[in-house]
């Protein structure tokens, strides 16, 4: 459901000036897809929206180059292996092992 939420308001923001979270709430329930402002806000962190001028004042959501870069999956991946020393367990707890200093990359 996230990923086709964050794709709908990627395709979204490229057909309309969106303006606001809420118009963009809107937009998504046109859409069939219904969502709250803080989901909403969510997507935008996690898509790298940012808010670009369109005069008069005014200014509308657009993808920032930084989205084309994000792959939480490899970065996760380049996380582990930089960051881990070892794994252990005890149950279903498992221990992540890091460098000094880097558990909270890790976390």
């Amino acid at each position: 459901m996230k990923s086709k939420r964050q794709e709908k308001i990627l395709e979204l923001i490229e057909k309309y000036n969106i303006e606001t979270q809420e118009e963009l709430i809107a937009r998504l329930a046109e859409c069939g897809i219904e969502s709250k402002q803080t989901t909403v806000s969510r997507d935008i962190k996690e898509l790298y929206l940012y808010k670009e001028p369109i005069g008069g004042g005014r200014s509308r959501y657009a993808v920032s180059g930084k989205a084309d870069h994000i792959d939480n999956t490899k970065r996760l991946k380049l996380i582990l292996n930089e960051c881990s020393v070892g794994v252990d367990y005890a149950g279903i707890v498992v221990l992540l092992k890091t460098l000094p200093g880097l558990a909270d990359a890790a976390g």
